[in-house]
């Protein structure tokens, strides 16, 4: 698991240090290899310098020093790939050899300044989520390792491709990231886990690295069924939404399927399919308790027989559509017949697929799964924020009034949260607007992660979030979003190799203090204004002053 700051920060500064102090090793190897491209070993000692020059092609400017990296790649190409260097390779080899012998020396001599509050790492916002670095280079995967933990991720390290098996067994793996090249093998990352196939070893995504970008690295990736590939250095925020889009994958709800049809034995058959591949099934063999039941199941796909006693599907489709909320939920159709005609009236009142019974059960669980994501992609698209994947503005405020609506009814408590970066202006100005979206993403990934799965949050506008928190009493949820403040305020953000902190503001405005929406988000607003104004990185809650001010 992640360490605390201090210690993490610590380590980071014990990785650098270790790195630099067995660069003089490495570069010894090289021109001892150097020395020995002569006689019939020429071949053999030539690819044991490209992997060691591949090594340090990727480690240079992971850890900082870019020209350690550029040498490297100049070196590795005159070697031609493994190949015996040629008269010219020679006569410039040993010039370029030299300079990074120069600078192993003198960065060896060196010391990474002293821990200080820039060296603070982010604060893990526990995701709870198991990734395994594979990786042959111990100060790069480590690396990788505390940078990946500072983002809640758990993390391990294996360095012998022969104990992956045995090391999945031993503990669950959310996502592998593993190196391609391996000790002399260019592709011994590639190769061992299509041997893990082979026997039919079940692997979790995968997610390569390389500091090998050509185009055949990246297909033999591709082939080997990875979900992500990244040329070293790594850029950590990329692989983490990456990481984040994959655990998302994972984490996906149980898809909601509506079965409408009045034969049994059919509808019990279907609904056991689709139960069994990890769905939930909901079927309406009356259509009286039709629209009650989808409005309290919400489908996220309805398939519907062509015959439904006395009515036609097509009629009931037609019907499903003059409701907007259901406007874009699938509708797949199911029959025994394959008519064009009945095609074409399926297609007029919407339907987006027509299957003809007997349905293969592989298909049909494929077809309704595919169908459900694109509806979920498309709901996403058009009630998200693009950048953070929030609640936009719109769908925030419309989130609010149904669960003011729903406290009314149970007569529960529920909290309002608005929150806004401070002097957000101040980090486009000083560090480009790139890096404001990376904060504000960061915010918002941090929101997603800490807060509980009942809380619902959004982005307000800019640089303004909300969030709603049911069920929740004011002293909680000024406890919860202190401990958020806290550790937002802990991270550290990076643009272009500076590094800066952020703090953000929120106010507080709880239910039934203010017993309707609009009450609700003036008291919020008025509490921000009043965090703003007492000095910024602060909660204020709302009080009875705050009632209808703006």
């Amino acid at each position: 698991m992640a360490q605390d700051g201090t210690t993490q920060s610590k380590t980071l500064r014990d990785v650098r240090i270790r790195y630099l102090r067995q660069l003089p090793a490495r570069v010894q190897r090289l021109e001892d290899g150097w020395r020995a491209l002569d006689g019939e070993s020429c071949s053999t000692v030539a690819e044991r310098l490209y992997n060691e020059l591949h090594g340090l092609k990727g480690s240079g400017a992971t850890f900082g020093f870019p020209e350690i990296s550029e040498i490297a790649r100049e070196l590795e190409e005159m070697l031609g790939h493994g190949g015996e260097p040629d008269e010219t390779c020679r006569r410039h080899f040993g010039q370029r050899l030299a300079r990074l012998r120069e600078l192993a020396d003198e960065l060896a001599g060196q010391s990474p300044p002293a821990v200080d509050t820039d060296e603070t790492p982010m604060v893990p916002v526990g995701i709870g989520r198991r990734l395994l670095i594979v990786d042959d280079d111990p100060e790069q995967a480590e690396l990788l390792r505390l940078k990946l933990e500072q983002y809640g991720y758990e993390v391990g390290i294996l360095q012998d491709l022969g104990q992956i098996e045995s090391s999945l067994k031993e503990h669950a793996v959310d996502v592998i990231l593993m190196d391609i090249v391996h000790q002399h093998d260019k592709e011994a990352g590639l190769n061992i886990i299509s041997e893990l196939r082979d026997h039919g070893i079940d692997l979790p995504p995968l997610i390569f690295t390389s500091a090998r970008g050509d185009i055949h690295a990246r297909l033999r990736a591709t082939q080997a069924g990875g979900s992500g590939y990244f040329v070293k250095p790594v850029d950590v925020q990329a692989l983490v939404d990456t990481l984040d889009r994959l655990v998302q994958v994972a984490d996906e709800e149980p898809c909601r399927v509506m079965i409408v049809d009045d034969a049994a034995s059919l509808t019990e058959y279907y609904r056991s399919v689709l139960e069994e591949a990890g769905m939930q099934v909901s079927v309406v063999d009356d259509l009286s308790r039709l629209l009650p039941l989808m409005s309290e199941f919400a489908p996220e796909l309805i398939l519907l027989d062509t015959c439904f006693g006395r009515y036609s599907g097509i009629d009931i489709a037609a019907m499903i559509r003059q409701d907007e909320s259901w406007l874009r939920v699938p509708i797949v159709f199911l029959s025994g017949e394959s008519t064009i005609e009945r095609r074409l009236q399926a297609i007029r009142v919407g339907a987006d697929d027509y299957l003809t019974k007997p349905i293969h059960d592989d298909y049909l669980v494929t077809s309704v799964r595919m169908r459900i994501r694109r509806y979920r992609n498309l709901r996403m698209m058009m009630e998200r924020d693009s950048l953070t994947g929030l609640l936009d503005h719109v769908h925030i405020k419309e989130r609010l009034d149904v669960e003011v609506g729903r406290a009314l009814r149970q007569h529960a408590s529920l909290v309002f949260a608005m929150l806004d970066i401070d002097h957000f202006k101040q980090i486009n100005d000083h560090h480009g607007h790139a890096a404001g979206d990376r904060v504000i993403k960061n915010l918002s990934r941090m929101m997603t992660r800490r807060l509980r799965s009942s809380d619902i949050t959004g982005r307000y506008g800019g640089e303004e979030f909300a969030v709603i928190l049911p069920d929740t009493s004011i002293t909680d949820a000024t406890r919860l979003m202190d401990s958020l403040r806290e550790r937002f305020s802990d991270m550290i953000h990076e643009s272009e190799g500076r590094r800066f902190r952020v703090t953000f503001s929120c106010g507080l405005a709880a239910f039934p203090d203010f017993d309707h929406v609009q009450g609700l988000l003036e008291a919020a607003d008025r509490a921000l204004y009043r965090a703003k104004a007492a000095g910024r990185n602060r909660i204020e809650i709302a009080t009875p002053d705050d009632q209808g001010q703006v």
